[in-house]
């Protein structure tokens, strides 16, 4: 329901974002492209745990960090940690504009703005500069495009919606050993034989017990730790 009522609101957002291409972006795929034409750089976009869902064509000056995150599949968990301790995804989740991080030693200038629709977080937009400067309007460029994208991650999410709920069966049953423990490990993408840590977090009162969004922060929060939790 939630993602429901926020692919309403993106979708009225939609006709004031303008279009990023001809005819519109139907798809995350298409979207990627036509950002990095209108920022001079390369893209992805990414979901809240940090996976890739969609990027532009990769040159050979891409840099490392971007190889190893497309070729994964997600941004790696070293640089998750570095993102962590210097305050950088708190920063993305909390701002509403555009982050610029320069150009240092380990890779090129960099624009980052999360994906919204109202209060939600749905994702984030990443622009690298591979061996030339970004555009000069690109930060504009990547808050157009944070708006049209805001529609297409809803409708990613709610396709995802059922092996969430598959995910969550799951999770139940290994938590509370109901079903085969080793069938619930494989579908959670667990092994079944490695250790794993259990996590349980407690409303301080009755009257303030967890609901959907402190789920979602809690597990936001989770991953960003260790991409491969399950809440």
């Amino acid at each position: 329901l939630r993602s429901a009522l926020a692919c309403a609101r993106a979708g009225a957002d939609e006709g004031a974002a303008g279009r990023m291409a001809a005819g519109g972006p139907e798809s995350l795929s298409a979207l990627a492209a036509a950002v990095a034409e209108y920022t001079g750089g390369s893209i992805t976009i990414e979901d809240t745990r940090l996976r890739v869902l969609a990027h532009s064509a990769t040159g050979p000056e891409a840099d490392v960090l971007r190889r190893s995150t497309i070729l994964g599949g997600r941004v790696p968990e070293w640089r998750v940690a570095e993102l962590r301790r210097s305050g950088l995804l708190r920063t993305l989740w909390t701002s509403r504009d555009v982050i610029h991080r320069a150009a240092d030693a380990e890779g090129p200038e960099r624009l980052i703005i999360a994906v919204r629709s109202g209060p939600e977080v749905l994702g984030s937009i990443w622009v690298a500069g591979d061996g030339r400067p970004l555009r000069p309007d690109a930060p504009d460029a990547l808050r157009r495009a944070a708006e049209v994208a805001a529609p297409l991650l809803v409708r990613h999410r709610l396709r995802e919606s059922g092996a969430a709920r598959r995910s969550e069966l799951a999770l139940r049953g290994l938590l509370y050993g109901d079903g085969d423990a080793r069938t619930h490990a494989w579908s959670l993408g667990l092994s079944p034989d490695a250790a794993c840590a259990v996590v349980v977090a407690e409303p301080l009162t009755a009257a303030s017990g967890p609901g959907d969004r402190t789920l979602d922060v809690a597990a936001l929060q989770a991953a960003t730790y260790r991409p491969a939790v399950r809440v």
